[in-house]
């Protein structure tokens, strides 16, 4: 069986330009940061990651790189939105999977942008409980948002 779990999130309204390294989220404050939740109940909370796709309101994308961390248990993180990406314990990450949105992205209207990304190897997963996959996602060049910029994660699942 296939799914598509899907999380959108409205980033700050700000146009601050990321650095690498720094956490994309919906919030400046740690506290507040919401990470993408993907849920895998459907497949009994067990499977594989076979890729991701990205798309956001932001149509002009030049340096659009990230990386797409994936967790089995909520992060926590220690910075908001623009900060350095950290979290508290690594103990439940999965995986991540490079995301370049500055080359081959498909434009919608000239108002969005939307591509999508292999993992390079599966990135297996087990979520007994609350079947769910957290994720985050961090800057990898210098990427100038759009105030308010829409971000839309989808995660392509199987399971095992």
């Amino acid at each position: 069986m296939f799914m598509s779990p899907t999380h959108t999130f409205t980033r700050p309204a700000d146009t601050t330009a990321y650095a690498a390294g720094d956490l994309v989220a919906n919030s400046v404050t740690a506290g507040a940061v919401a990470p993408m939740q993907f849920p895998v109940g459907m497949l009994n909370g067990r499977g594989k990651i076979n890729g991701a796709r990205i798309a956001t309101t932001n149509p002009v994308v030049t340096l659009a790189t990230f990386t797409l961390h994936l967790f089995a248990a909520a992060p926590v993180v220690t910075n908001g939105d623009n900060g350095a990406l950290a979290v508290a314990t690594g103990l439940t990450y999965l995986g991540a999977i490079a995301c370049d949105m500055a080359t081959g992205a498909f434009v919608v209207a000239a108002v969005s942008k939307t591509k999508r990304f292999a993992a390079a190897v599966p990135i297996p997963f087990e979520v007994p409980g609350s079947p769910i996959i957290y994720g985050l996602l961090e800057a990898g060049a210098a990427y100038v948002p759009t105030s308010g910029e829409q971000v839309q994660v989808s995660l392509e699942v199987e399971n095992n």
